[in-house]
């Protein structure tokens, strides 16, 4: 904001959570010709795939650009339905931008399972504000069928880091390659604090993080030392977002096979 008072120019290196903090701040000092600024870069054209659920959460912010902001950031999220869904940001969204989701012409999903865990989560989520959940679980689900859903992948590889600086470093390098490579797969990362969490996160290329799903381990460990089955107790985790394979990577090396139906033996 200093920047701002003496230069009247916005640093275009800002992201969009960035944005929003000085939109609280120019509203808290009443700073007219910042909050227009602002108002106009959040809803300029550089609205994507990586944004779009954090500026549905922004409506009294965005005021007059909310219309537009809003009509643009559903067809993407509707679009993108399969990575989105499974974001902690989705479960803020209120019901109407639930429900124009769902409905959206181009809503695309690999599976009905997905949408419905989905919902589920989202009325979970929201369910002391939702006045008859029965109602909204009735309308959310009558969704339409996306015309290409069964084209679609719904797969997800499964990492883990403990917050060590060189197990930590390896797993950012190995997710960076493997979402560089595979541009349909999701990545599920396991991790056992929000600090790890941040950290791995600042860490990845400012085009992937949507495809990313985060889960914290689990608080006590079923086994004293480290090993592939506490990671598959831990994997059980991804179970409740529909996906129809889910892999783990162990090093940064192999990548072992579905794991899904011995998952869901547990």
């Amino acid at each position: 904001m200093f920047k701002f008072l003496y230069t009247g120019i916005i640093p275009s290196s800002l992201e969009y959570k960035q944005l929003k903090l000085l939109l609280q701040i120019a509203n808290t000092y009443q700073i007219p010709t910042l909050i227009e600024i602002i108002q106009q870069n959040l809803a300029s054209t550089n609205i994507d795939v990586n944004n779009c659920l954090l500026l549905l959460s922004m409506e009294n912010e965005l005021q007059y650009h909310w219309i537009k902001v809003r009509r643009l950031t559903i067809q993407i999220v509707a679009e993108n339905f399969r990575y989105l869904c499974h974001q902690d940001e989705f479960l803020n969204l209120n019901y109407n931008i639930i429900q124009d989701i769902l409905s959206h012409s181009n809503l695309q999903i690999p599976n009905r399972t997905m949408v419905n865990m989905a919902i589920h989560r989202w009325l979970n989520a929201n369910i002391e504000i939702s006045p008859d959940l029965s109602q909204s679980i009735t309308i959310l689900g009558h969704y339409r069928h996306a015309r290409n859903r069964f084209s679609l992948l719904s797969s997800i590889v499964c990492y883990f880091t403990d917050g060590s600086t060189r197990y930590t470093n390896m797993t950012i390098n190995t997710i960076n390659s493997f979402l560089r490579t595979t541009p349909q797969i999701m990545v599920g990362l396991l991790i056992k604090d929000n600090d790890t969490r941040g950290h791995v996160m600042s860490c990845i290329a400012k085009t992937y993080p949507y495809r990313i799903l985060c889960k914290h381990t689990s608080k006590t460990s079923h086994f004293n030392d480290w090993n592939p089955t506490q990671y598959k107790f831990n994997i059980l985790k991804f179970l409740d977002h529909g996906f129809d394979e889910i892999y783990w990577m162990d090093s940064d090396t192999i990548v072992y096979q579905d794991l899904t139906p011995y998952l869901e033996e547990f």
